[in-house]
């Protein structure tokens, strides 16, 4: 076009030209017909010689793309042009108004790639003018000598907006697309509730449930939902459009083509829809460079808004999976804050189904006002059962394929190996799938490959498609250097997340703040559901963790990070004692379940202040096991330089533990043996406040489940009180069950004060005291309830 507009005067001498329907493409298309030979081309006349003939051209014609010149020669309809007849010279201009057409030879002609914008000249004499105007007086006119035209047909109007489009979009974001072949799929027969869920909301016309929130932890098997559903609607003609992000992906990482990739699709598979919508891009390409808002608005609510909604027509499907994969919070929340614009406010043929894992900036949006009632929500829980169907299945596969197989009877593995597998994959598919990919490998033996896994000495191949899942969400979580201990804390003992902020002396809420990255693979509890601990949603989460080939910078098992997690546990005791230690459960609060944690680590001195400082209201919290007791002491006495004192201390703890378990243990297995009495009862009952004490501790134990650390305080005794007391007996009736079982019984069966047990004296002073502590708490014991 612009090259004939400007060019006047110019003559061409040979040459391949084709007509696309307004422009003009110099060989990109194999050429369909020549001129004719010399004989039947026209003499050279003056520049007012018009002389035409033609006839119309045959269809078919590939359309060229284009390039080159433009506008030189436009057509309309399926016009052709042709070399003239011997009437004289053929006049074309590049805005025909009465566009004719000559007769093709059958002759074809072949195409060069090694021609430029001229190939050889023809034999023959014939001559075209081309000129963007009528010539005038002032404007020499431009002659072509020979060559070859093609003429081709290309319809202007939606298929330019379409042509834009497909540039713009990402197309290894559909569900079917090529390059994530194979996609995963719902394994046969296997989460059918949640399919069924799916298939009833598809079909409901219901706008404050036009959305669609399937969430569940990484590794759950979204995507393989996502994908069939997908697949399901297609077939039955009701998938108006898919996009599957992916991390860090270059297409499929952001959301920058998220509905323009829909809107193609849209257009491809709703008849109605493609002419508005490659309208809209034609007269505006710049909307593909939009907002979100603007793109939804314009490529899918507005075209779908011109046509009355159909009763009758089942809704139109629009499938996003892994929006918690794609780049950047703000853009998720973005996307969600679109969907959820154009559905409320106009009634769309379109219901949207977003799955994601249930991350916290993308619960807080769909729990917002903005959101609440107005999706529907469906949960990728955990299903043993359907783990079990697959491993079985696949199993019995591979028992049938595999050659090396032959002689392994079948069932193959045994119910019992099938059933800890099961167990192992939490009730998810990312572990169960991981197992049989690294089983079903033809290079070797499938009954070795599953001794690998069973035994634990799996190579770090073996997992490598959680592993990089886990990766990637660690990595994308700020604050690593305090993840870290968060992470050693969990993978250790049962924390929640006010338990992690006192354990680490954080500000009220700062260990959520912490773990917000890591919803996807760790169960945090609610703030009404304080109590209850953090946990992995799938156990191999702590295993990655506690591997340091694995989980590399993130391994909890260092001993930098264990002696940090050490340090705070002991700390944590050292202090004011709390009743209020969220998510860590009533077995922790004494030093009973961490014990085997601090012995693990290499005695050494970093450790002997807070040990020291360590309140003995949290030892006497729950009873020890004595073995533990034992090897705590031991564990002691091997730190370098550790002081005497300590360690007696320690001994005296140990000593007061193991006569109050014996103590309660002999209340329930005594005998009534009046003239069973201990030689050394007499001594016994000399020391100041034993007899007391004894008293309240049978009273406390077998009436109201009182620990150590409770009684205390009702006979207003210290801890060196109470550790005096009970170690004077050390050296009269030792280590010596029988003795501690004479002494129980004699407190059952014997008069003190002329009173019997229970000793109405001694019981009105417990109950008084009781009744002032519940009065000063605001609450009474279980115990005292019952």
């Amino acid at each position: 076009m612009a090259f004939f507009e400007q060019s006047h005067g110019m003559q061409i001498n040979g040459g391949n030209f084709y007509n696309v329907a307004g422009s003009m493409n110099v060989q990109q298309q194999f050429p369909v017909a020549t001129l004719g030979s010399q004989q039947y081309l026209p003499q050279l006349r003056g520049p007012s010689g018009t002389g035409t003939s033609g006839a119309q051209g045959s269809g078919g014609i590939p359309q060229p793309s284009i390039h080159g010149v433009q506008r030189s020669i436009q057509a309309a309809g399926s016009t052709r042009y042709q070399p003239y007849n011997g009437s004289g010279r053929r006049q074309i201009t590049s805005n025909p108004h009465q566009p004719q057409v000559s007769q093709f030879e059958s002759n074809m002609t072949s195409y060069d790639h090694s021609l430029g914008s001229e190939a050889p000249a023809n034999n023959g004499h014939g001559v075209v003018t081309s000129s963007s105007r009528e010539p005038g007086q002032h404007q020499p006119t431009t002659t072509i000598y020979g060559g070859t035209f093609v003429s081709g047909n290309i319809q202007h109007g939606s298929v330019g907006g379409i042509n834009l489009l497909h540039g713009a979009v990402a197309l290894a974001a559909l569900h079917d697309s090529g390059e994530s072949f194979p996609q995963p799929r719902c394994h046969p027969e296997t989460r059918t509730e949640i399919m069924r869920k799916l298939h009833k909301w598809s079909l409901g016309t219901d706008l404050s449930t036009a959305i669609l929130w399937l969430h569940g932890p990484a590794g759950a098997g979204k995507s393989a939902i996502m994908q069939t559903f997908s697949s399901e609607l297609q077939a039955a003609r009701r998938l108006g459009g898919s996009f599957f992000f992916k991390r860090d992906h270059a297409t499929r990482g952001n959301a920058k083509t998220l509905f323009a990739t829909i809107a193609y699709q849209l257009a491809l598979s709703v008849s109605w829809l493609k002419a508005p919508i490659s309208r809209t891009v034609e007269e505006d390409p710049s909307i593909l460079a939009r907002s979100l808002q603007i793109q939804l608005q314009k490529l899918i609510s507005e075209p779908a808004q011109l046509r009355p909604i159909d009763e009758n027509q089942k809704p139109i499907i629009i499938v996003v999976d892994g929006l918690d994969e794609c780049e950047d919070q703000h853009i998720q929340e973005e996307v969600l804050h679109a969907i959820q614009n154009y559905t409320s406010q106009h009634h769309l043929p379109f219901r949207f189904i977003v799955a994601s894992c249930p991350e916290a900036h993308i619960c807080e949006v769909f729990e917002s006002p903005f959101y609440c009632g107005r999706y529907h929500s469906v949960d990728v829980e955990k299903s043993f059962n359907d783990v079990e169907k697959y491993l079985c299945d696949e199993f019995s596969r591979i028992h049938r394929e595999h050659r090396t197989m032959e002689n392994i009877p079948s069932p193959w593995p045994s119910p019992e190996i099938l059933e800890e597998l099961v167990s192992k994959s939490s009730g998810y598919f990312i572990y169960a799938s991981t197992v049989i990919k690294f089983i079903d490998d033809k290079y070797y033996r499938p009954t070795k490959r599953l001794a690998v896994i069973l035994n634990g000495t799996s190579s770090d191949s073996a997992f490598d498609a959680p592993d990089q899942l886990y990766m990637k969400i660690l990595s994308s979580v700020p604050h690593q250097a305090q993840l870290l201990l968060i992470l050693c804390a969990i993978a250790n003992f049962d924390f929640g997340p006010e338990g992690l902020d006192q354990l680490l002396t954080l500000e009220q809420g700062d260990a959520r703040l912490l773990l917000r990255g890591l919803y996807s693979v760790l169960d945090i509890p609610e703030k009404d559901n304080s109590s209850l601990p953090i946990s992995p949603h799938h156990a191999s989460f702590f295993d990655f963790l506690n591997n340091p080939r694995r989980s590399g910078t993130f391994y909890v098992g260092s001993s930098h990070n264990r002696m940090g997690l050490a340090q705070s546990l002991l700390s944590l005791l050292a202090g004011e004692f709390r009743m209020d230690i969220a998510g860590c459960g009533s077995t922790w609060k004494s030093p009973l379940c961490f014990i085997p944690f601090i012995t693990s680590l290499p005695p050494c001195t970093e450790l002997l202040s807070p040990i020291k400082q360590l309140n003995p209201d949290y030892v006497f919290e729950r009873y020890w096991d004595l073995k533990d007791f034992d090897k705590f002491l031991q564990w002691l006495k091997k730190i370098p330089g550790v002081p005497a004192d300590l360690v007696e201390l320690w001994e005296d703890y140990e000593y007061m533990s193991f006569f109050v378990e014996e103590f309660h243990s002999a209340m329930f297995h005594t005998t009534p043996n009046k003239s069973s009495v201990l030689p050394t009862l007499d001594i016994v009952f000399q020391i100041p406040g034993m007899q007391q004490l004894l008293q309240i501790l049978m009273l406390a134990m077998m009436n109201v489940s009182l620990c150590l650390r409770e009684i205390c305080p009702l006979i207003g005794l210290t801890w060196d009180d109470l550790k005096n007391i009970i170690c004077a007996l050390r050296p009269i009736i030792g280590r010596d069950v029988n003795n501690i079982h004479g002494l129980a019984d004699h407190m059952l069966h014997g008069s003190f004060f002329g009173e019997i047990y229970p000793w109405p004296t001694p019981c009105c002073d417990l109950a008084r005291h009781l009744i002032r502590r519940a009065h000063a708490t605001g609450s009474f014991k279980e115990g005292l309830k019952r």
